[in-house]
């Protein structure tokens, strides 16, 4: 748990010290299972934190989405704003996560890979999944191999 307040901590100082003051930040957050619920705590504890005084200012642009779709509340955004981005903390090693395999249901990578049949297509190519055992361990640099990285 030490290791997600530390990552929030970072994300949310990085977003409160680099943004402009005018962006609002909606921030979905999930409750329902063990993991969830610890990254949901992680960042709730980084918004708390009052010894950084740009976190303090932060807070008042933040409207956390409790139990929130991203890829829904994204839409709706962009129905009235031209100047709306998703962030997604994402697998380095596997574009899409496991979108087709029965875990990581509520996953955003996951959910925007299973909405999006050439997302799906994509990641399966540059992933190597035709025939391959999931078993099989991957190489670090195979993802940047498959996509053809220098």
């Amino acid at each position: 748990q030490r290791l997600r307040r530390v990552m929030a901590r970072a994300f949310i100082k990085v977003f409160a010290t680099h943004l402009s003051s005018n962006t609002k930040f909606h921030l979905c957050l999930m409750f329902e299972d063990m993991e969830p619920q610890c990254n949901s705590d992680a960042f709730l504890r980084a918004l708390a934190d009052d010894s950084i005084e740009e976190v303090r200012k932060f807070r008042k642009r933040v409207l956390v989405h409790s139990e929130g779709d991203v890829l829904h509340l994204a839409h709706d955004l962009a129905g009235t704003s031209p100047n709306v981005m998703l962030v997604n903390g994402a697998n380095r090693m596997l574009i899409g996560n496991h979108w087709f395999e029965g875990h990581a249901k509520r996953a955003i990578d996951e959910n925007m890979h299973r909405r999006s049949w050439r997302m799906s297509a994509t990641s399966y190519l540059l992933n190597n999944y035709g025939g391959r055992r999931e078993l099989d361990p991957r190489r670090p640099d195979e993802l940047a191999r498959n996509v053809g990285a220098p």
